[in-house]
């Protein structure tokens, strides 16, 4: 595997990109007045399992941090948990608030920028 892909920055910017397309896209049918379609919400849904999970895979290794041992579906109900408390053990508080500080930013400026860009004409 090439050592670009191999790493945990490479995983969390694809994170990052699937969690904007899916923002973006929420704020499109919001403004819209339309339902998010319910396949699309699946596959976001295990793709950003997949991610988070390979994400934090590597970045424990790369960190020699310990891992949360149930991955599975508690997972996908916890990663809001999960995510957080990797980023404080492994970075620090400081680096871990800058990081979510992004995500945080990523997740409404995506939903804002598909509502205004695609908001019906008066």
């Amino acid at each position: 595997m090439k050592a670009w892909i191999s790493g945990a920055r490479f995983w969390g910017v694809l994170i990052l990109a699937l969690l904007a397309g899916a923002q973006f896209e929420r704020g499109v049918c919001r403004v819209r007045h339309l339902e998010v379609p319910e396949l699309s919400g699946f596959l976001q849904l295990v793709a950003f399992t997949c991610l988070i999970k390979h994400w934090l895979k590597l970045d424990s290794q790369q960190r020699q941090a310990p891992r949360v041992w149930d991955m599975g579906f508690f997972l996908v109900l916890a990663w809001p948990v999960i995510a957080p408390y990797h980023l404080v053990k492994s970075r620090g508080i400081k680096r871990a608030l800058v990081t979510l500080l992004l995500l945080f930013g990523v997740f409404f400026g995506s939903f804002m920028a598909g509502a205004f860009i695609f908001r019906p004409a008066r």
